[in-house]
């Protein structure tokens, strides 16, 4: 799974703030980081269900096509990441009990941005109602 199939997930403690600009301010660290026209679209797009790549696709809607656009989605994201103002996630489906649904949880159970969480979901689902929760 490549980084821009994650879902960006805004941190809720994350405070924002629109005006001339967008002002976001990371209530348990300080950190304050203002953002432009641009950051302030791909931060509204970063609620969980949209990948880095459908971010991209949105943008390309509303600017002109430029080369540029997929490095800055993935710039700012990334550095969105490193300030903790946001998390990468990925999307969750459903799937029937059967040899190909096992695979994929078997595959994403060695995916490393797979959470103990998720593990123990798909180890009580498994056992209890034949439905796992796969990452995709």
């Amino acid at each position: 799974m490549s980084k821009r199939d994650l879902c960006p997930l805004r941190n809720p403690e994350v405070i924002e703030r629109f005006g001339d600009g967008l002002l976001l301010f990371h209530s348990s660290l300080g950190t304050v980081f203002e953002v432009n026209e641009t950051g302030s679209k791909v931060w509204l797009l970063c609620d969980g269900r949209h990948s880095v790549q459908s971010i991209e696709k949105a943008l390309l809607l509303t600017y002109e096509p430029r080369k540029s656009i997929k490095a800055d989605v993935e710039d700012f994201v990334s550095r969105m990441v490193q300030l903790n103002f946001v998390s990468l996630k990925s999307k969750l489906i459903l799937k029937r009990k059967g040899r190909r649904a096992a695979s994929e949880v078997e595959k994403a159970k060695t995916c490393r941005y797979t959470t103990p969480r998720l593990k123990e979901i798909w180890s009580e689902k498994s056992a209890t109602s034949g439905v796992f929760l796969v990452e995709i």
